[in-house]
């Protein structure tokens, strides 16, 4: 199996990233801003930025060119970090869908803890600054959207 289903900043399917993470396993990674401290195998390798919104002092903007989707790594990238690559990755029992009722995402978070999920993601979704949960008004999609 390759080390697909990200789509880079093209989407991406949580369902797939669960189904790699079952079938070959992750090492444990971190922010951008650990990188070259050794704590994790593979740092995020990305600036963390204001990415759809605009920039703040805490999150400044983006670089003005797409981040590249990394290639597959089986080493790790932290040379402080003291275990190795294989010894390091973890490999989830299984992955599994939850039916999309409120009552069965609360039961499956109160028995197994987070769940991600994925949604269309729309114009008026940037600009949303309300209480309560987002609801579609207008605006054209712009993509998907994955969520912990």
């Amino acid at each position: 199996m390759a080390c697909g289903f990200s789509q880079g900043c093209n989407g991406g399917q949580p369902a797939g990233a669960w189904s790699f993470f079952a079938s070959q396993g992750i090492v444990s990674g971190g922010l951008f801003e650990e990188v070259g401290s050794g704590e994790s195998c593979l740092p995020y390798p990305f600036l963390t930025c204001a990415h759809h919104a605009e920039p703040t002092e805490e999150l400044p903007a983006c670089p003005a060119e797409d981040f590249e989707t990394p290639k597959c790594k089986h080493s790790c990238s932290e040379e402080g970090f003291e275990k190795e690559y294989g010894e390091d990755k973890r490999i989830a029992r299984a992955g599994y869908a939850v039916r999309a009722t409120v009552e069965d995402i609360q039961k499956d978070i109160m028995e197994n803890g987070p769940v991600s999920a994925a949604f269309t993601v729309y114009q008026d979704f940037l600009t949303y600054s309300g209480e309560g949960v987002y609801q579609h008004v207008t605006g054209a999609p712009l993509g998907g959207h994955a969520v912990k």
